[in-house]
Protein backbone atom coordinates (compact mmCIF):
# COMPACT_ATOMS: atom_id res chain seq x y z
CA UNK A 1 0.00 0.00 0.00
CA UNK A 2 1.63 3.06 -1.16
CA UNK A 3 2.18 6.20 1.63
CA UNK A 4 1.23 9.49 0.94
CA UNK A 5 3.51 12.36 2.18
CA UNK A 6 0.94 15.17 1.80
CA UNK A 7 -2.49 13.82 0.63
CA UNK A 8 -3.83 17.37 0.97
CA UNK A 9 -2.09 18.16 -1.99
CA UNK A 10 -4.32 15.67 -4.38
CA UNK A 11 -6.66 17.15 -6.30
CA UNK A 12 -10.41 17.01 -4.06
CA UNK A 13 -13.74 15.37 -5.77
CA UNK A 14 -16.77 16.50 -3.27
CA UNK A 15 -20.12 14.79 -4.07
CA UNK A 16 -22.98 16.21 -1.58
CA UNK A 17 -21.86 17.31 1.85
CA UNK A 18 -18.59 14.79 1.45
CA UNK A 19 -15.17 15.61 0.48
CA UNK A 20 -12.35 13.34 -0.13
CA UNK A 21 -9.10 13.62 -2.72
CA UNK A 22 -8.33 11.26 -5.64
CA UNK A 23 -4.72 9.76 -5.48
CA UNK A 24 -5.71 7.81 -9.05
CA UNK A 25 -8.09 6.12 -11.33
CA UNK A 26 -9.26 5.45 -14.60
CA UNK A 27 -12.42 4.72 -16.26
CA UNK A 28 -13.73 4.57 -19.90
CA UNK A 29 -17.48 4.22 -21.61
CA UNK A 30 -18.04 0.73 -19.76
CA UNK A 31 -16.95 2.45 -16.50
CA UNK A 32 -14.60 2.62 -13.19
CA UNK A 33 -11.39 0.28 -13.83
CA UNK A 34 -9.63 1.42 -10.91
CA UNK A 35 -9.83 4.46 -8.14
CA UNK A 36 -7.75 5.48 -5.11
CA UNK A 37 -9.38 8.01 -2.88
CA UNK A 38 -8.26 9.34 0.13
CA UNK A 39 -10.23 11.10 3.36
CA UNK A 40 -11.85 9.92 6.35
CA UNK A 41 -13.40 6.97 6.40
CA UNK A 42 -17.30 7.46 6.21
CA UNK A 43 -16.25 9.98 3.20
CA UNK A 44 -14.11 7.93 1.02
CA UNK A 45 -17.04 4.92 1.74
CA UNK A 46 -19.60 7.26 1.04
CA UNK A 47 -18.65 8.83 -2.34
CA UNK A 48 -17.50 5.21 -3.59
CA UNK A 49 -21.07 4.29 -3.16
CA UNK A 50 -22.71 7.23 -4.56
CA UNK A 51 -20.00 6.55 -7.79
CA UNK A 52 -21.94 2.89 -7.79
CA UNK A 53 -25.49 3.80 -7.69
CA UNK A 54 -25.55 7.72 -8.42
CA UNK A 55 -27.19 8.17 -12.33
CA UNK A 56 -25.12 11.51 -12.66
CA UNK A 57 -21.22 12.00 -11.95
CA UNK A 58 -18.67 13.89 -9.65
CA UNK A 59 -16.59 16.48 -10.37
CA UNK A 60 -13.18 17.08 -9.77
CA UNK A 61 -11.48 20.39 -9.21
CA UNK A 62 -9.73 20.31 -12.49
CA UNK A 63 -13.30 19.85 -13.69
CA UNK A 64 -12.88 16.21 -14.84
CA UNK A 65 -15.69 14.07 -14.69
CA UNK A 66 -16.24 11.12 -12.32
CA UNK A 67 -18.95 9.15 -13.69
CA UNK A 68 -21.40 6.23 -12.26
CA UNK A 69 -20.35 3.07 -12.85
CA UNK A 70 -22.43 1.20 -15.65
CA UNK A 71 -23.44 -2.85 -16.42
CA UNK A 72 -20.63 -4.12 -18.88
CA UNK A 73 -21.34 -5.61 -22.45
CA UNK A 74 -20.21 -9.38 -22.63
CA UNK A 75 -18.67 -9.57 -25.85
CA UNK A 76 -20.30 -13.10 -26.46
CA UNK A 77 -23.83 -12.72 -25.87
CA UNK A 78 -25.24 -9.11 -26.68
CA UNK A 79 -28.48 -9.68 -24.96
CA UNK A 80 -26.46 -10.68 -21.40
CA UNK A 81 -24.88 -7.77 -19.13
CA UNK A 82 -23.00 -8.22 -16.68
CA UNK A 83 -22.08 -6.54 -13.84
CA UNK A 84 -18.49 -5.20 -13.28
CA UNK A 85 -17.02 -6.80 -9.86
CA UNK A 86 -14.60 -5.02 -7.76
CA UNK A 87 -12.14 -5.89 -5.11
CA UNK A 88 -11.66 -2.90 -2.59
CA UNK A 89 -9.03 -2.75 0.18
CA UNK A 90 -9.15 0.02 2.89
CA UNK A 91 -6.08 1.16 5.11
CA UNK A 92 -5.18 4.03 7.77
CA UNK A 93 -2.14 6.08 6.12
CA UNK A 94 0.95 5.87 8.37
CA UNK A 95 1.38 9.39 10.99
CA UNK A 96 -2.12 10.56 9.04
CA UNK A 97 -5.68 10.71 9.80
CA UNK A 98 -6.61 9.97 6.67
CA UNK A 99 -8.04 6.15 5.10
CA UNK A 100 -6.90 5.39 2.01
CA UNK A 101 -9.65 3.15 -0.49
CA UNK A 102 -8.34 1.70 -3.31
CA UNK A 103 -10.94 -0.21 -5.62
CA UNK A 104 -9.78 -2.62 -8.98
CA UNK A 105 -12.01 -3.72 -11.11
CA UNK A 106 -11.63 -7.58 -10.99
CA UNK A 107 -10.99 -7.26 -15.06
CA UNK A 108 -7.91 -5.53 -14.30
CA UNK A 109 -6.31 -8.34 -11.63
CA UNK A 110 -5.05 -11.17 -13.51
CA UNK A 111 -7.15 -14.10 -11.16
CA UNK A 112 -10.29 -12.09 -12.57
CA UNK A 113 -9.58 -12.24 -16.49
CA UNK A 114 -12.43 -13.36 -18.05
CA UNK A 115 -12.38 -14.55 -22.01
CA UNK A 116 -15.52 -13.32 -22.75
CA UNK A 117 -15.07 -9.14 -21.71
CA UNK A 118 -12.28 -6.62 -22.18
CA UNK A 119 -9.28 -6.99 -19.58
CA UNK A 120 -7.09 -3.86 -18.22
CA UNK A 121 -3.90 -3.51 -17.60
CA UNK A 122 -3.06 -0.93 -15.03
CA UNK A 123 0.66 0.18 -14.38
CA UNK A 124 2.75 3.52 -13.06
CA UNK A 125 4.89 3.95 -16.72
CA UNK A 126 3.45 5.39 -19.92
CA UNK A 127 4.92 2.35 -21.75
CA UNK A 128 3.03 -0.58 -19.81
CA UNK A 129 4.04 -3.60 -18.11
CA UNK A 130 5.71 -6.26 -20.88
CA UNK A 131 5.38 -8.99 -18.06
CA UNK A 132 2.02 -8.68 -16.70
CA UNK A 133 0.78 -7.84 -19.86
CA UNK A 134 1.57 -10.99 -21.23
CA UNK A 135 0.00 -12.82 -17.86
CA UNK A 136 -3.08 -11.45 -18.62
CA UNK A 137 -3.04 -11.94 -22.59
CA UNK A 138 -2.11 -15.76 -21.56
CA UNK A 139 -5.26 -15.94 -19.44
CA UNK A 140 -7.12 -13.76 -21.90
CA UNK A 141 -6.59 -15.72 -25.06
CA UNK A 142 -6.15 -19.61 -25.59
CA UNK A 143 -3.53 -19.90 -27.46
CA UNK A 144 0.13 -21.24 -26.84
CA UNK A 145 2.49 -18.14 -26.64
CA UNK A 146 5.61 -17.45 -25.12
CA UNK A 147 6.94 -15.31 -22.68
CA UNK A 148 9.58 -13.23 -25.22
CA UNK A 149 6.39 -12.52 -27.95
CA UNK A 150 4.86 -9.91 -25.36
CA UNK A 151 6.86 -7.00 -26.86
CA UNK A 152 5.61 -8.30 -30.14
CA UNK A 153 2.07 -8.73 -29.34
CA UNK A 154 1.84 -5.72 -27.39
CA UNK A 155 2.97 -3.46 -30.40
CA UNK A 156 0.69 -5.55 -32.76
CA UNK A 157 -2.14 -5.02 -30.13
CA UNK A 158 -1.76 -1.34 -29.95
CA UNK A 159 -0.97 -0.60 -33.64
CA UNK A 160 -4.78 -3.14 -34.43
CA UNK A 161 -6.63 -0.83 -31.89
CA UNK A 162 -6.84 -4.58 -29.81
CA UNK A 163 -5.20 -2.49 -26.97
CA UNK A 164 -6.06 0.82 -26.26
CA UNK A 165 -5.06 3.59 -23.36
CA UNK A 166 -8.16 4.99 -21.47
CA UNK A 167 -9.20 8.04 -22.54
CA UNK A 168 -10.03 9.33 -18.74
CA UNK A 169 -7.56 8.20 -15.97
CA UNK A 170 -5.52 10.55 -13.38
CA UNK A 171 -2.09 9.21 -11.31
CA UNK A 172 -1.85 6.45 -13.71
CA UNK A 173 -1.73 4.73 -17.02
CA UNK A 174 -3.99 2.06 -18.06
CA UNK A 175 -5.08 0.17 -21.12
CA UNK A 176 -7.80 -2.05 -22.20
CA UNK A 177 -6.75 -5.46 -23.61
CA UNK A 178 -9.68 -6.76 -26.19
CA UNK A 179 -10.15 -10.17 -26.40
CA UNK A 180 -10.72 -10.94 -30.34
CA UNK A 181 -9.52 -14.33 -30.91
CA UNK A 182 -10.09 -13.88 -34.64
CA UNK A 183 -7.77 -11.35 -34.54
CA UNK A 184 -5.48 -12.19 -32.57
CA UNK A 185 -4.85 -15.59 -34.50
CA UNK A 186 -4.31 -13.52 -37.42
CA UNK A 187 -1.35 -11.70 -35.90
CA UNK A 188 0.45 -14.66 -34.33
CA UNK A 189 -0.33 -16.54 -37.16
CA UNK A 190 1.55 -13.84 -39.22
CA UNK A 191 4.59 -13.27 -36.57
CA UNK A 192 5.34 -17.29 -36.89
CA UNK A 193 5.02 -17.18 -40.55
CA UNK A 194 7.56 -13.82 -41.05
CA UNK A 195 9.80 -15.29 -38.50
CA UNK A 196 9.27 -12.35 -36.18
CA UNK A 197 8.13 -15.23 -33.23
CA UNK A 198 10.60 -17.43 -32.62
CA UNK A 199 8.23 -21.02 -32.39
CA UNK A 200 9.62 -25.22 -32.40
CA UNK A 201 8.60 -27.55 -35.30
CA UNK A 202 5.79 -28.55 -33.22
CA UNK A 203 3.96 -25.34 -32.18
CA UNK A 204 4.93 -24.36 -36.21
CA UNK A 205 2.66 -27.26 -37.22
CA UNK A 206 0.29 -26.29 -34.80
CA UNK A 207 0.46 -22.65 -36.05
CA UNK A 208 0.20 -23.30 -39.47
CA UNK A 209 -2.35 -25.92 -39.19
Amino acid sequence: MPVFANPTALPPVQVGGYRCRVDAYAADDDGFVFASLLGAVTVVEAVWAYLVVSHGGVELANHVSLSRIPERQSLRDEDAMVKTRYRKSVARLPDSEATHLLVVAETAMLPGVNPDIPAYLISDSPDGDLLRFFAIWDKLLPFPARPEWAEFLWKAGLRRNLISPLPETHGCHTWKIIPDRDTWQTIVTGGVEDGALTVSADEEELWHS
